[in-house]
């Protein structure tokens, strides 16, 4: 590494930061999962200045992005990736050496932006960004923007054809290269996304399950029910209760929305109206 680049690793990475090769470098790892406080020095920084964050993701979704993501993404000094990153940087720098009212608040939200950025630092890197898996069609310029549509009309009952329309793409084309790039059928993902969102509000809110199910599309608590078994492998109430089991194994990672780049500009042509079985959003 050299001065102004920056380094995301995830927890399958060994990370090693000397001078020399051939020196020993002190274990940190312990220290760093030991310590209480929010913020933690680690010597004096009189010849080298290194900051970072710990993140620790909660949610089964979050666990199975990085487990599509390499062991290090390295953002070199320099691209405009880079340049970004160390104005977050500098200014978290500046939080913590000097003590102020909401320090803790700001920088645990400096941290989330360095994060995105150096995500979106991976996704327009021609060198390191894959050509396949979620991120890669999240680097795809039609299949990024279909993602796109869903998310921002996740209770809508969108047809394959409808979406590949609106994407400037037949429908079996559409749906040949999603399957191939995200890894599941894009009503499959639409359904995933649907009841990743509606388990959040489960969380968050008092509403009834079956005010979440109209809430999220579904005609019916017991199509909601149904659907949200498939994906999270507990009931509803269950969810809502923490008594959810790991089922997120099998998953495609689902991406949070702050993660997209932006939405690419197509031509759109008209939308192909479908049928629908009452009671589940979205049919081919």
């Amino acid at each position: 590494m050299k001065p102004g680049d920056c380094l995301l690793a995830t927890d399958s990475a060994a990370v090693r930061l000397c001078s020399d090769p051939s020196m020993n470098a002190p274990e940190r790892a312990k220290p760093l999962a030991a310590s209480v406080p929010a913020l933690l020095r680690i010597g004096d920084g009189h010849e080298t200045s290194l900051i970072g964050a710990k993140f620790r993701f909660d949610e089964a979704y979050a666990k199975s992005i990085l487990r599509f993501l390499p062991a290090t993404i390295h953002i070199r000094a320099g691209t405009p990736s880079a340049a970004s990153l160390q104005t977050i940087l500098y200014k978290l720098q500046d939080e913590i050496d000097v003590p102020r009212l909401g320090r803790e608040l700001v920088v645990d939200h400096l941290v989330h932006l360095a994060l995105v950025q150096a995500m979106r630092g991976y996704l327009t890197c021609k060198e390191q960004c894959p050509r396949n898996g979620w991120l890669g069609a999240l680097a795809d310029r039609q299949i990024s923007a279909a993602l796109h549509a869903m998310h921002e009309e996740v209770t809508r009952r969108w047809t394959v054809a409808e979406l590949g329309a609106a994407v400037g793409m037949s429908r079996s084309s559409f749906a040949q290269r999603f399957k191939a790039l995200v890894g599941i059928p894009p009503l499959d993902y639409l359904t995933q996304w649907r009841i990743y969102l509606a388990g959040q509000a489960l969380r968050r809110s008092g509403n009834a399950v079956s005010a979440v199910a109209v809430e999220f599309g579904y005609e019916s608590e017991s199509a909601f029910s149904t659907a949200f078994k498939r994906v999270m492998g507990c009931s509803p109430r269950e969810f809502r209760m923490g008594r959810r089991r790991d089922a997120d194994a099998n998953l495609v990672p689902l991406p949070a929305p702050a993660a997209l780049p932006p939405r690419p500009r197509l031509p759109v042509r008209s939308a192909v109206n479908g049928h629908h079985k009452a009671g589940a959003p979205g049919a081919e």
